[in-house]
């Protein structure tokens, strides 16, 4: 997906219609927003948003199914 600007706004994969795998989130300038995986479509493993800045707003641990740290 991307903005109107042309620049990447999410990139990652589905499977069976659900996110699945590793995704990144970008910004409209392009910096990264988000990064983590999905399993069937559910938040899983480690993930961290970033302020536009680069500094991290939240940093979390997500476990299978429907919980986090």
């Amino acid at each position: 997906m991307y903005y109107p600007n042309g620049k990447i706004r999410v990139s990652g994969t589905y499977l069976d219609g659900k996110a699945h795998g590793f995704w990144e989130g970008y910004y409209p300038n392009g910096q990264l927003k988000t990064t983590g995986n999905y399993h069937n479509g559910e938040l899983v493993g480690h993930w961290v948003w970033y302020y536009q800045d680069g500094t991290i707003v939240k940093d979390s641990i997500y476990n299978y199914p429907n919980s986090y740290e």
